[in-house]
């Protein structure tokens, strides 16, 4: 079975981080793959000027009588320069 997404814990250049080969496939985030506090970066090939949307899922999502989600997602460039950014919190 051919593998599109491929996780990397603690290894170069970003830390944690997933590579994802096509932008159609999402990325499932387990619960204790996060710790509060801490990141995970997650690499899409892109092509310039189409428009994507980001979407999270995973067991992390708080739904609680008091839910305390929250997460920040940053876009670069292939060159690290800042494109953009959204936070969300519950």
């Amino acid at each position: 079975m051919e593998t599109y997404v491929h996780d990397f814990v603690d290894v170069p250049p970003y830390g944690n981080w997933t590579f994802v080969e096509k932008p159609m496939f999402p990325v499932y985030l387990n619960q204790s793959q996060i710790p509060v506090g801490a990141n995970w970066t997650v690499v899409y090939p892109l092509i310039a000027n189409r428009s994507y949307h980001v979407y999270c899922y995973g067991e992390w999502v708080d739904f609680g009588s008091n839910p305390s989600t929250d997460y920040d997602i940053y876009v670069y460039d292939p060159l690290g320069h800042l494109e953009g950014y959204h936070t969300e919190s519950t």
